[in-house]
């Protein structure tokens, strides 16, 4: 996945993704779900944010509670 390689997100922290982690107007996420203690806030490349908003808005499953993936 793109927001695999270029964030360098974990598998189990991308698969732990959930909406309410990601600001598409800041261009951030936050991880909550990792093995390292504390959640880390992860800057968004201009073109993984504009394909996340795209995955967003096609999803059936787009409440803060949903996960990403």
């Amino acid at each position: 996945s793109l927001c695999f390689i270029l964030t360098g997100l974990r598998r189990s922290e991308l698969v732990g993704l959930r909406w309410g982690h990601v600001n598409l107007v800041e261009q951030t996420l936050r991880v909550v779900e990792s093995s390292l203690k504390g959640e880390r806030l992860i800057a968004l490349p201009r073109s993984l944010a504009a394909e996340l908003e795209r995955h967003h808005a096609a999803s059936n499953y787009s409440a803060d509670t949903d996960y990403v993936f």
